[in-house]
């Protein structure tokens, strides 16, 4: 029942059974204070103090998550990815002789549709066991690994992995090699590569594309 004067005292709910009580008691024109079983909450004027009880599991969750948090964040500052596309095409369909013509373009993600074309060719023939070989430097410089992602055609009739194209590694430099009659088709490679380090720390364009220079020379 209310009181008299600015002094109200109210009970919300009480649940008997279910073990929880909620009473708001004493209301007055800008204090309130509300006690929630283990919870409480006090709120005065322009203040808020915030007492709750939490188990132990919670607690230990948290702090699992704090690591994995942790851990997520210094591993996105120690590896990153590149992307590369090798475009190949043929100068004359009738000349099965020379290797077709590629270019390559950097890319930040696989869908990135802002490439930017290497202004030199990467490319150059080499024998193997008798047979014309053609590489490409796919400017990877210092890259753990490198993987071949997607080729287009996907069923082309004339590459096959292992076989007619491959990635090899040189030194610190990855090469795409195609042979046979893969060697003269047109082909285009999606290219992935992983670096065990920051973004920024990889070298500008003008500085990759002098290094490749001087790889090529």
């Amino acid at each position: 029942m209310p009181k008299s004067g600015n002094d109200h005292s109210v009970i919300i709910s009480r649940f008997t059974g279910n073990e929880t009580t909620s009473q708001l008691g004493l209301l007055r024109r800008n204090r309130v204070s509300l006690s929630l079983s283990l919870n409480k909450f006090s709120v005065n004027d322009s203040y808020l103090n915030l007492h709750i009880s939490v188990s132990p599991f919670i607690i230990t969750m948290l702090r699992y998550a704090l690591l994995l948090y942790l851990f997520a964040s210094v591993f996105a500052e120690s590896v990153h990815w590149q992307w590369r596309e090798l475009i190949c095409k043929t100068k004359d369909e009738k000349n099965n002789k020379e290797a077709s013509d590629c270019e390559v373009l950097l890319k930040e993600s696989e869908n990135d549709q802002n490439g930017r074309k290497v202004p030199l060719n990467t490319c150059f023939d080499e024998d193997s066991n008798g047979q014309p070989r053609h590489y490409c430097n796919i400017l990877c410089p210092g890259a753990a690994t490198a993987y071949r992602i997607t080729r287009y055609p996907q069923n082309h009739r004339d590459c096959f992995t292992h076989l007619t194209y491959r990635l090899e590694k040189r030194g610190e430099n990855f090469l795409m090699w195609r042979e046979g009659k893969c060697r003269t088709t047109d082909i285009q490679f999606t290219i992935r590569c992983e670096f065990t380090s920051a973004r920024a720390d990889f070298m500008s364009d003008g500085e990759l594309f002098a290094n490749a220079r001087n790889v090529l020379s």
